[in-house]
């Protein structure tokens, strides 16, 4: 078993390739990649993995893009009320 020290991610993102290449050996971010299906593995092993994402899908200071459902006029109008509701307003 790898030490928390080499449990490393490294994410490459050239401008020509439409996707992103993420290695890594951190079991936390190996269950998450496998449990999203914006990822697909690439290669595993026993203590790492290597997966692929859509670049349109990833932001390199941010991590994952999320994911948005539209809203109608009625939802936005109850969202809304609800922040102003929990800011004391």
């Amino acid at each position: 078993m790898l030490t928390k020290a080499e449990q490393e991610t490294v994410v490459r993102d050239d401008r020509d390739d439409p996707l992103v290449y993420i290695y890594t050996a951190n079991p936390t971010n190996i269950r998450r990649a496998k449990a999203d299906s914006r990822f697909t593995l690439v290669r595993e092993d026993a203590e790492s993995a290597q997966f692929t994402i859509p670049r349109v899908q990833f932001n390199i200071l941010g991590g994952l893009k999320r994911r948005r459902k539209p809203m109608d006029e009625a939802q936005r109008k109850a969202a809304g009320e609800r922040l102003a509701k929990g800011r004391g307003k």
